[in-house]
């Protein structure tokens, strides 16, 4: 391809018309595949954090129904009995027993087990003095009259949200109390079991499927109210979380909170209610097609070059025949003034006469003139 054809507005205006052909489906190609990108990674997401939480909750009600099983062994352990228990001998006994229970799940922080009305309470460490008990344990949200009354007064398997418990020292954790009434289904129990369950214990399986995405986590009892709640890089303000836990339903959904679009993926337990959720902001789903966008990239960018030489070539093969025209015309021009300069005759309108014509008319004048000279 000749250079000087970049010279010519007309050869530039048929590259530019093939170039715009090509880039019109082109940019609609390229936003429907990113669309499509972004859709299918986040179906794709969204189904892998509903069969993760649905994994995440059959676990969690394992382990919560190990800890009713517990709690029933308990009660018909003659170990283990309001008078073994409270009697000097025997009582060291019932301690091994606590601390066997403990050990036969990995889920349970300590195990306490307190008679109605009593004035100790009993774990797998030893027995220890109510007051000092309440004490040493400090709740944030759960004072010592409260205490107090929830383990005489609880008639149901109760489980208080995380709350932060400061040991003597001021070591602090966040725990979860699971209060187990036995004999259980009783109508008139005689006792409590509790179990402190350390929040990590929960959220760790739970936090793992928003893997290294922004979110948050939760779990809701069945009435509702948050038992745990962790976060990774994002927040919700009180009111957009009520309103979330007040409109939840189980499965996949979305919702505007504080002003952003969340993908809300939810799993409820059919065995104790409890509600597992998982909150992450949807802008995420854009920004985690890099690997495709970059890809989709490199496709378009050779689909470009590709395109750009193809109207090249359709470019020279339409203005080419029109180059062709312009150089004969203006070679045709070009002989005439050199010609003129010459003295070439030429016809009425202007043009070099042929060979063959003007030859026999140059004889045929000199001729008459000749023959003029002679005559007297």
């Amino acid at each position: 391809m000749r250079m000087d054809y970049f010279k010519s507005k007309l050869f530039l205006k048929y590259i530019w018309s093939y170039l715009f052909i090509l880039l019109i489906p082109l940019v609609f190609m390229t936003v429907f595949l990113y669309e499509n990108a972004v859709k299918t990674l986040r179906t794709e997401i969204e189904s892998s954090r509903l069969a993760q939480l649905s994994q995440t909750n059959v676990t969690i009600d394992s382990r919560m129904k190990e800890l009713s099983e517990i709690a029933s062994r308990i009660s018909y352990d003659n170990r283990l009995s309001s008078y073994r228990v409270t009697n000097i001998q025997t009582s060291p006994e019932a301690i091994r027993a606590l601390d066997q229970y403990k050990a036969t799940s990995s889920m349970i922080d300590e195990i306490y087990l307190y008679f109605h009305d009593d004035t100790r309470i009993y774990s797998s460490k030893g027995l220890t003095d109510f007051e000092v008990f309440a004490d040493n344990l400090s709740f944030e949200r759960w004072d010592k009259q409260s205490l107090y009354n929830d383990l005489n007064e609880t008639k149901h398997p109760t489980v208080r949200p995380a709350d932060v418990v400061t040991k003597t020292g001021g070591v602090q954790d966040r725990k979860l109390a699971y209060l187990i009434p036995i004999t259980p289904n009783s109508l008139n129990p005689h006792a409590t079991v509790m179990f402190f369950i350390k929040e990590s214990q929960i959220t760790n399986l739970i936090d793992s499927i928003l893997g290294n995405y922004q979110g948050l986590t939760y779990v809701l009892d069945a009435e509702g109210q948050v038992l745990t709640a962790n976060h990774q890089g994002d927040t919700l303000s009180t009111d957009a979380l009520a309103a979330l836990i007040k409109g939840i339903t189980p499965g996949i959904q979305e919702r505007t909170l504080d002003g952003k679009d969340h993908s809300i993926v939810s799993v409820q337990s059919e065995t104790n209610g409890w509600t597992y959720m998982t909150v992450m902001p949807s802008s995420q789903f854009f920004s985690s097609v890099l690997d495709v966008r970059s890809f989709m990239m490199m496709i378009i960018g050779i689909v470009l070059l590709v395109g750009v030489a193809i109207a090249l070539v359709l470019a020279k093969m339409q203005y080419q025949p029109i180059s062709t025209l312009v150089e004969f015309a203006a070679s045709l021009k070009r002989n005439l003034m050199e010609s003129r300069e010459m003295g070439a005759p030429m016809n009425w309108n202007g043009f070099v006469l042929p060979c063959r014509i003007t030859a026999p008319a140059l004889i045929y004048r000199n001729r008459m003139l000749g023959t003029s000279i002679c005559r007297p």
